[in-house]
Formats: C-alpha cells, structure tokens, sequence
C-alpha cells in the first residue's frame, strides 16, 4: 500500500525516466540498490558544481503536481539556488537553464572568482580572450 500524506502519494520510484508511486519498503529497496539511476545531471562550471537529481519523495507542500526532481548549485554566486520539478524532462531542462545561469553570473563575476575558484581551462581561456580584447581595444 502507498503511503499517502494528505491523501497524496509520498515515496515515489523510477520506472525508467518516469515516477511511480510506491509504498514505504519498495521505495526503500528501490533507493538502496539505484544510486546511479536517481542521478538526472551534474555539471562543473568553473569550479561550481551543478546538481539534479530524482528525490523520491514529494516535496510539494500544498496543491499542484508532486516536485520530485531537484536541481541545485553548489559553490560560486548562485551557490544554494534550488529548483524543483515534476518529470525528469523537466529535470532535465531546469540542470541545462541552471548550468547556462551558472556560467554567465560567473563571466560577469568572474574578476572575483578569479583568485579562489578553480577554474575549468577552456573558461580560463575565454576569460583571458576576453581580457586581451579589452587590453588591446584601450
């Protein structure tokens, strides 16, 4: 039997990319043996980590659709910001909008981070474009 809080679903599994409703055991069985499987995305830019991932259990409190996916910034300027969806599609779309909202706060801020943040190679080289043109055009 599914668990239900306010009459709504709460543990909920994969079904391939898709989520279904589970009881309190099969989820937990579910979650032990498919770490891999629960990951949607990860990303690093300049030394940021972006993160989405299935959480399995509905984190919507109040009406509308059960979120379910969660995708979230590690580090730099948006370190914390969270989003959370319904459908792994959606997942998807909100990790490539998030890492896109990542990588240019960091362009703009990049002067800052510059000191104490890893930065990726293929960044460094763009930024030190972008500083040469700016040498060059003064």
């Amino acid at each position: 039997m599914t668990n239900l809080v306010d009459g709504r679903p709460r543990h909920y599994i994969l079904d391939g990319h898709t989520p279904v409703a589970a009881d309190l055991m099969t989820w937990a069985r579910w979650f032990e043996t498919n770490f891999d499987n629960r990951i949607v995305a990860k990303s690093r830019v300049w030394g940021c980590e972006v993160s989405t991932v299935f959480l399995g259990l509905d984190h919507q409190w109040g009406g509308g659709p059960p979120l379910l996916f969660e995708t979230l910034v590690f580090g730099g300027p948006l370190d914390g910001q969270m989003f959370r969806v319904t459908s792994w599609e959606e997942a998807e779309a909100a990790h490539k909008a998030m890492s896109t909202s990542l990588r240019l706060d960091m362009m703009l801020y990049a002067p800052l981070w510059l000191g104490r943040k890893v930065i990726a190679l293929a960044d460094l080289w763009l930024v030190l474009g972008i500083l040469a043109v700016v040498v060059y055009a003064a």
